[in-house]
């Protein structure tokens, strides 16, 4: 994208009230230009031929064309980067994995059930994402083939898979968990910046899709092989070594810029197991996880990073890539491959 052109933004939501705050929120960054607005799903299929935007801001919950219907039109017609608004309910986040699933790049969530002035206090979060995802494009992803059987080096427990991720990680994740056999040995903990309420939809979702079984982490629990722990929107997770094996933490602090954060995860996860971590970085803006990464590294440990191509925002692994923490620079589509040649 040429740097000196605005980013061009097509805002698509029922509400008068939505359309003109989101605007307006937009306009306040000097790079970026409202080039229109639509109130439902169809008129967001008339204009985006129309204006050619760089990125639609489509709300999902709208009366005839619902966004969902409205995305999977989009991508088969005239594809270009979408970043849905979702409502903060169970029913909107199953919708919203929908809509990821469909080609959104990703989410902004409004609480509906507070307030629509609640709106106004993502304003960092709605110009950022925008401006990221515009400039990246839609990413490249291909499917991921699930890799060939194999008999595993390490015993069951012996090593575990730490994973971060955060713009894009949705979908990330669910093709790479997706793709892990059910004998796996290794217990695995993620890291997903992503509000609380959508954490366990989110986990519900993959469990539909994955061999292996995916929870929301609970303080206390056991750290099992062929379990995936999600960390919950509102705490980090941390492992601690007792007297029955490992244990899973979630802690309230350190307050980080992120919560929950890949730093403290991947830490924790270093101090337990040494050489046996296995770092994986997906898709994310920010850096969250370089220094994380870096303790792994010193333990022995490995780290995998996403390569650019198949990231939805490049920052994450790009941040831990440039600091020479990478073993291996893999798509994404390659990525439960080269978690388990590390098992």
């Amino acid at each position: 994208m040429n740097a000196k052109k605005k980013i061009h933004v097509l805002v698509v939501d029922d509400s008068a009230f939505m359309r003109k705050a989101i605007s307006k929120i937009l306009e306040s960054d000097p790079e970026i230009k409202v080039v229109g607005t639509a109130s439902s799903g169809e008129e967001c299929l008339e204009k985006v031929p129309e204006l050619q935007p760089d990125i639609v801001a489509l709300d999902l919950d709208m009366p005839g064309m619902g966004g969902l219907e409205a995305l999977r039109r989009l991508m088969k017609e005239n594809p270009v980067p979408v970043v849905v608004i979702s409502a903060l309910t169970y029913e909107g986040a199953q919708i919203t994995f929908e809509a990821l699933e469909s080609g959104a790049q990703d989410f902004i969530y409004k609480d509906i059930l507070r307030s629509p002035l609640d709106i106004l206090k993502k304003e960092r979060e709605i110009i950022t994402k925008v401006k990221e995802i515009a400039k990246k494009g839609i990413a490249l992803i291909k499917p991921v083939k699930t890799p060939e059987k194999r008999a595993f080096r390490s015993l069951r427990g012996e090593k575990v898979i730490a994973i971060g991720t955060s713009t894009g990680g949705p979908v990330a994740l669910e093709n790479v968990l997706k793709s892990l056999p059910d004998d796996i040995p290794s217990g695995i903990v993620i890291t997903q910046h992503m509000p609380d309420a959508f954490v366990k939809p989110f986990a519900d979702r993959l469990n539909r899709l994955t061999k292996i079984d995916i929870v929301v982490a609970e303080d206390g629990a056991k750290l099992e092989p062929r379990v995936a722990y999600i960390a919950p929107g509102s705490a980090h997770l941390v492992l601690e070594r007792t007297s029955k094996g490992i244990a899973i933490r979630t802690a309230k602090s350190p307050k980080t810029l992120y919560m929950p954060s890949v730093d403290i995860m991947f830490k924790s996860v270093a101090q337990i197991y040494g050489d046996g971590s296995v770092g994986v970085v997906l898709t994310g803006m920010g850096n969250d996880g370089k220094e994380g990464a870096r303790e792994i590294k010193k333990a022995g440990g490995v780290i995998i990073a996403q390569d650019e191509s198949t990231c939805v925002v490049y920052g994450m692994p790009k941040a831990v890539i440039e600091s020479g923490l990478a073993d291996k620079v893999v798509p994404l589509d390659k990525i439960p491959e080269a978690i388990l040649e590390e098992l």
